[in-house]
């Protein structure tokens, strides 16, 4: 049955509510209001200073332990709000690494235990020392014995000379020692058996596994007089080798030259042996890498380059300008870094093979070029171009080959040889 209007309209009055809002009492903004504003603001002002003071108070101290442990006494931590800047001069380039990585990994004493508060670390050493700076002991000159038809006291200075030249070439073959993977390999020329039996017993004394599992006689005596001293430079080069992770001891033209690698704590000792004063022969380059100061090294370089590329103008290998600031921060943590650096150049697969290893090699080259200009020893670099055959991403993308397209920095390892 149909509604009437009067019966609509009644419908809709009745489901009409009325409401009528009453406002309460509001509090005022002072000083209800200000007083959870104070509170806050003294929150920061404690945290600004006394929580702030004891921040920089255990990094400091925290910084200032991790130096003395490995007797950086040379370096000065200052702390500046979340920064630790290590300051001095570093007596060697491995000395700024250890240094470096030595406050990286300072912990402090907390409540909750040991924390590293040091967050933030830059360095603003001076130069490393020069191995010319370092005077270096002196080398006593061979024992020559007197010819038979000339008495010793009647030789000139300049036969004297002569002499000890002509000894020092007749009688001094080469022999090159190389401890790798646990093996001690003996090569190269030796005088006599007597000095061949001497240098073996050091060997042998040496072995201890995991560190020296074996010893590799590769010797070829050649019946020649030993000179006085020439069996004590190679059992010294035995000593001092046992004593690397990996490296290699050689005695070329009367020169005794070591290159190893070993734990920082090893340093010192071996450095002791291989650069004491000699009888016969002299030392040359004494070259320790230290395995601690490597990898700071290489971390430091990976992350700059890792974090921005050296950018090249396409196809060529002159260096972008936009680089400038990433090249002068790659100057600065290669002259800290131990040893000889590798610049390796690479490319994506476009274009022929050749084409690509020459371009890589050039832009290895420039980059060289740019940090000997910025002060990195040029004696340090090498360049070497690769071309596309060490990808670390896919060549399908252009984003995989703007990967592949880079430049790395190395430490050059002995067992890189």
């Amino acid at each position: 049955m149909a509604m009437t209007a009067d019966q609509r309209s009644g419908q809709v009055r009745t489901s009409v509510r009325k409401v009528r809002r009453v406002e309460g009492e509001q509090l005022p903004f002072v000083p209800y209001g200000v007083l959870p504003l104070l509170g806050l603001c003294a929150l920061m002002l404690i945290g600004m200073t006394s929580c702030a003071h004891s921040i920089r108070t255990a990094a400091s101290e925290a910084a200032d332990a991790a130096l003395s442990e490995v007797g950086a006494d040379w370096a000065e931590a200052r702390v500046d709000g979340q920064w630790i800047t290590l300051e001095g001069r570093p007596p060697t380039p491995a000395a700024a690494i250890a240094a470096e990585s030595a406050v990286r990994s300072a912990k402090a004493s907390t409540w909750l235990g040991r924390a590293e508060p040091v967050t933030r670390v830059r360095t603003a050493f001076g130069p490393a020392l020069k191995a010319s700076e370092d005077v270096p002991a002196a080398t006593p000159e061979p024992e020559i014995l007197p010819d038979a038809d000339t008495p010793a006291g009647d030789a000139t200075p300049a036969e004297r000379d002569a002499a000890v030249e002509e000894t020092v070439t007749a009688h001094s073959p080469a022999w090159n020692f190389r401890l790798r993977s646990g093996t001690l390999r003996l090569a190269g020329e030796i005088p006599d058996r007597t000095t061949r039996q001497s240098i073996l017993d050091a060997a042998n004394a040496t072995v201890s596994p995991p560190d020296i599992t074996n010893v590799e006689d590769r010797m070829v005596v050649t019946d020649q007089p030993a000179p006085v001293g020439y069996r004590d430079m190679a059992v010294r080069g035995v000593r001092a080798l046992s004593r690397c992770d990996s490296g290699t001891a050689t005695f070329v033209d009367s020169v005794f030259s070591l290159n190893c690698e070993l734990p920082q704590s090893a340093v010192a000792s071996v450095r002791a042996i291989a650069s004491a004063g000699a009888s016969f022969g002299e030392v040359g380059t004494i070259n320790l890498l230290a395995n601690e100061a490597v990898s700071a090294c290489e971390t430091s370089l990976t992350d700059l380059l890792g974090n921005a590329q050296i950018n090249f103008s396409s196809g060529s290998a002159v260096i972008n300008p936009s680089s400038t600031v990433l090249l002068d921060q790659i100057a600065e943590a290669a002259g800290t870094c131990p040893g000889v650096l590798r610049i390796e150049g690479h490319t994506d697969n476009t274009g022929q093979v050749a084409t690509n290893v020459e371009l890589s090699r050039e832009r290895a080259d420039a980059v060289r070029a740019a940090l000997v200009r910025r002060g990195v020893d040029q004696d340090r670099l090498i360049a070497q171009g690769f071309g596309s055959s060490q990808p670390v991403s896919n060549n399908v993308t252009p984003e995989g080959r703007a990967r592949n397209r880079r430049i790395e920095i190395k430490v050059v390892r002995d067992a890189d040889d």
